[in-house]
């Protein structure tokens, strides 16, 4: 099964208590087959560049693998102490019935592009950081020479788009990295993508935004979660799952909305995650199941009506 199209999403990778999760996590994707990693110096509360590269361990040389990290929001501070904590503050919330709050599951079809009388607001932890620096930071942290791809990510204000195009662009130019682009809310992203050489450039945004973008060179996917519960929400997708597997859980619809997005998209990429390897194995697996394929042919059309802008 060729798995190039997806990409493992790095936000639950965390060193301190969570490090031996993580590197279950890393190395259960590569068994898998994956070899696509998407990363922020953001992530895993500051950590999660630096433990990928543990957890990839010699194979970050592997030509075959590719890293795409980001810049532009700055790492929480005193992350790495914070790490230390994750794991027991996770077990305290379980045996407290607090569990941390799993995202809305209401579905919202794409609402088209943002206004270009709207300006995004910076982050408020952007980064001031050059793309070079940035670069420099992302390298040292992962300890490879050369990124697959580094995006923006969030809001980049107008003052500063033409400064960061420029350096992405030479840090392109010099072999730092193999490609630029940019992630994050579409309002955000599409401001940047609003001049020369659109074509070159990776446009990551959420699934269900996909369909607003202009041409790209290159579109890769977030929010499945947002899809699948979708799916499970609108009562014809429901039926026809239903009517395709033996019981249906998130995991199940997780695995046909990517079965679909694949179908309606298949030159993107797609980023997927999970907090346990056993669940990352669920979903990859399935996505060989011939149910699937059966379940697309039956419901693309409906999705497709679901995901166009009233």
């Amino acid at each position: 099964m060729n798995l190039r199209y997806l990409s493992f999403g790095c936000h639950n990778l965390t060193a301190g208590s969570s490090r031996t999760r993580s590197e279950r996590l890393v190395h259960c994707a590569l068994d898998l087959g994956l070899t696509r990693f998407d990363v922020a110096p953001s992530y895993g509360l500051g950590t999660a560049e630096r433990m990928l590269g543990d957890a990839l361990g010699p194979r970050r040389s592997d030509p075959t693998i590719d890293i795409t990290t980001k810049f532009g929001i700055l790492p929480t501070r005193h992350g790495a102490i914070k790490a230390w904590l994750r794991e027991p503050v996770r077990l305290a919330r379980r045996l407290t019935g607090k569990a941390e709050a799993a995202g809305a599951p209401g579905f919202v079809a794409a609402q088209g592009g943002a206004s270009p009388m709207t300006e995004p607001s910076e982050h408020p932890d952007a980064d001031p950081r050059t793309p070079a620096q940035a670069a420099e930071r992302s390298l040292r942290a992962l300890r490879v020479e050369r990124l697959g791809a580094l995006l923006t990510h969030e809001a980049v204000v107008r003052a500063r788009r033409g400064a960061v195009i420029d350096g992405l662009s030479e840090l392109q130019s010099r072999g730092v990295i193999g490609k630029f682009g940019h992630s994050g809310e579409l309002a955000n992203v599409l401001p940047m993508l609003a001049g020369a050489d659109v074509a070159t450039r990776i446009a990551q945004v959420s699934i269900l935004d996909i369909p607003t973008l202009p041409p790209v060179g290159e579109v890769r996917g977030f929010n499945l979660a947002r899809l699948a519960h979708g799916l499970l929400a609108d009562p014809i997708t429901l039926d026809t799952l239903l009517g395709t597997f033996d019981a249906i859980d998130t995991g199940t619809a997780m695995s046909a909305a990517l079965a679909w997005a694949h179908r309606a998209w298949p030159e993107a990429v797609f980023l997927i995650n999970a907090s346990t390897p056993e669940r990352l194995t669920a979903l990859v697996t399935k996505l060989d199941d011939a149910r699937l394929a059966r379940w697309v042919d039956a419901s693309a059309a409906r999705i497709a009506e679901l995901l166009v802008p009233e």
